[in-house]
């Protein structure tokens, strides 16, 4: 072997050495690695390897659903954007768009856009139905869901500005404009939706507080609204009524008996009581907004226990005016003296609270009653008692047990070619029945209406309830109905004045 072989054995000799070493220490190094690994997988999962092979294969489990869950969305989409574009074929756009999988991405990008255009446009629709359009939720709350549109028409603009950018990258493959305009379309459509719903949602919220109270200042005609709204045998003209009582819409006033503030609250009182309504973390006695708003709503909490009494039989007499009281007097005395106290200061507070409201409902559009008297006519034998055989009505049970309220509502109705079904339930659900049947209910009464009382409303069943029939209104707002089931086996009237109505405005209504 020649000296140049030899150096060159030698070399390649050192070399395959070098390189076989080389590889034993990258193979060392593997298998090191590989038993820390499992060491590290023992000690996480446990020291048998079964913990951890489960573990491994709900792992695998779990992407073979993602990987099937992708796979119905690519389909999904793929079936949407083709009904989305009409049967338009992308390939016909030129080469760029033909090569691949073009088709399906473009379906892809136009499902997916017109899908959120979509769902963004349901969410700032349920957003809108969701504002609060009742005013005792107030109008801090009806600005938030004002808010809360807006918002949703900011996110709408973001998607659309998605849908212009994907526009771009389209029109740049292909020289065609139906895609875009296409696109374009979709979210025009979109976007004017949602903002006419938004405008929809402000203008229903500035027509829904007003119009509801006259003659009080203007600094305090919002709240006094809001306060006057918590519950319906509370007004906002009761409200004003009462603050003018008070302090005479003195926000400063001061009684000698320790009363503080523009609605007079004792501090003990206060303390139970008084609460936050401007937001400002803080119930303050002298603040106006806190007070009114606080005013209301212990006069519905009021107003709640003397209706409880009266339903128990512990108190008679109107549920506003005995609210009044015990504003006035203290809700023990009106229970002690089981009605309004006879206290000279307490009736005078009542009456001209009362009277006053008027001057605070003056100029103001109501839901006017229409004054008259049913035909045919009642037949009275005596006293309050109808004189059903002369009507023509014979005392026989139908799907109604005789002289129960329900049949005779439903006699009478019949008689008078009012509607009615054999089947309405019990006198306190006439008026879902009705309701679901598609008839109008209403809060206003008529003549011929179905007047239905909520079970224990003016001394009613408290499991079934009460119906009866209005067969007259009278101008000031009183009405009377005839009625049976009262316990007597016989059709009896009664005239409920105008006063009583509105305190029990809520658990009354009129099946027109």
């Amino acid at each position: 072997m020649g000296k140049i072989a030899k150096a060159q054995a030698v070399a390649y000799s050192r070399a395959g050495v070098t390189s076989a070493r080389v590889g034993k220490s990258a193979g060392r190094a593997t298998v090191n690695g590989v038993k820390r690994g499992t060491s590290r997988a023992l000690r996480h999962f446990g020291k048998t390897p079964a913990k951890f092979l489960r573990v491994k294969q709900r792992v695998k489990l779990s992407l073979k659903k993602r990987m099937k869950l992708m796979k119905k969305r690519y389909k999904g989409f793929k079936k949407m954007g083709g009904g989305a574009l009409n049967g338009f074929n992308p390939s016909s756009l030129g080469a760029p768009l033909a090569a691949g999988n073009a088709q399906e991405r473009f379906a892809q990008n136009a499902s997916r856009y017109l899908t959120q255009s979509l769902k963004m446009e349901a969410k700032a629709a349920k957003m809108v139905a969701k504002s609060p359009y009742k005013t005792y939720k107030g109008t801090r709350a009806a600005l938030r869901g004002v808010k809360k549109s807006i918002a949703a028409t900011k996110r709408m603009a973001a998607f659309i500005r998605h849908i212009v950018q994907m526009i771009a990258r389209v029109a740049s493959m292909a020289a065609t404009a139906f895609a875009p305009v296409l696109l374009i379309l979709v979210a025009i459509v979109a976007s004017v939706t949602l903002l006419g719903s938004v405008f929809s949602s402000i203008m229903g919220f500035m027509n829904s507080s007003e119009g509801s109270v006259s003659g009080v200042p203007s600094e305090y005609e919002a709240i006094v609204i809001r306060a006057g709204s918590i519950c319906q045998p509370i007004s906002p003209a009761l409200i004003a009524a009462q603050v003018q009582q008070e302090s005479g819409f003195n926000p400063h006033a001061a009684s000698p008996a320790g009363a503080q503030g523009i609605s007079q609250f004792m501090p003990a009182t206060w303390k139970a009581h008084g609460k936050d309504a401007d937001g400002d973390r803080r119930a303050d006695i002298m603040n106006p907004q806190d007070a009114i708003y606080s005013q209301g709503a212990y006069m519905c909490e009021l107003a709640s226990s003397v209706q409880n009494l009266v339903a128990q039989g512990k108190a008679s007499g109107d549920v506003t005016d005995l609210a009044l009281a015990a504003y006035n007097s203290g809700l023990g005395n009106v229970m002690k003296y089981h009605g309004i106290p006879p206290f000279k200061e307490t009736q005078n507070y009542v009456k001209t609270i009362k009277a006053n409201m008027a001057n605070y409902t003056q100029g103001l559009a109501s839901n006017a009653v229409s004054v008259g008297e049913l035909a045919p006519p009642l037949k009275i034998a005596s006293g309050r008692t109808v004189d059903i055989a002369a009507m023509g009505i014979a005392p026989r049970s139908t799907t109604y047990e005789v002289y129960q309220c329900t049949w005779w509502a439903d006699q009478r109705r019949k008689q008078i070619g009012r509607k009615t079904d054999p089947f309405m339930g019990n006198g306190g659900d006439w008026d879902n029945t009705a309701r679901k049947k598609g008839w109008s209910v209403s809060q206003t009464p008529h003549v011929g209406d179905a007047i239905v009382f909520e079970p224990g409303v003016h001394g009613s069943h408290k499991l079934y309830g009460h119906v009866a029939v209005v067969e007259k209104v009278n101008a000031d707002g009183s009405i009377l109905i005839s009625q049976s089931g009262t316990g007597f086996g016989r059709v009896v009237t009664e005239t409920i004045s105008s006063a009583a109505l509105n305190a029990m405005r809520g658990g009354i209504s009129y099946v027109e």
